[in-house]
């Protein structure tokens, strides 16, 4: 059994690592809106992603492999962020989805290297291997 960790703001969206490894246990969950904390649940070691307040809040992110998170923000933003121990918090892109407001969801799929955006009525496909739309 894991123990608990405290948060100074609300956690929202929590999400393990989709790990083949029996142990790695990672859990990730946005803070406040504002920042991802990143756990090592077996180590309690813990490190707080932050991001450009520019983007605006954090809207949802999802796991891409075991080393990099996708992040959605209020401002149009996806940024591809990494949590390799290495690299941790590093954005290695961005795109801008569009100024029509904030993204209203996503959904990435592996299998077919595609993530789906939905923004302002609207639903745009960009591939994972160059992030072209």
């Amino acid at each position: 059994m894991q123990d608990s960790f405290i948060v100074k703001a609300e956690p929202t969206f929590i999400k393990w690592c989709p790990s083949n490894d029996p142990a790695k246990k990672i859990v990730t969950a946005i803070i406040g809106g504002k920042q991802i904390i990143h756990v090592d649940t077996p180590t309690q070691k813990s490190v707080i992603v932050s991001f450009a307040a520019a983007y605006g809040r954090v809207i949802n992110y999802d796991w891409f492999g075991e080393d990099h998170l996708i992040v959605g923000f209020e401002k149009g933003i996806i940024a591809f962020i990494s949590v390799h121990p290495d690299s941790m918090g590093q954005e290695k892109f961005t795109v801008n989805v569009g100024p029509s407001g904030p993204i209203d969801c996503f959904v990435l799929c592996i299998e077919h290297q595609k993530l789906a955006v939905a923004q302002a009525g609207v639903v745009k496909f960009y591939s994972t291997s160059d992030w072209t739309e």
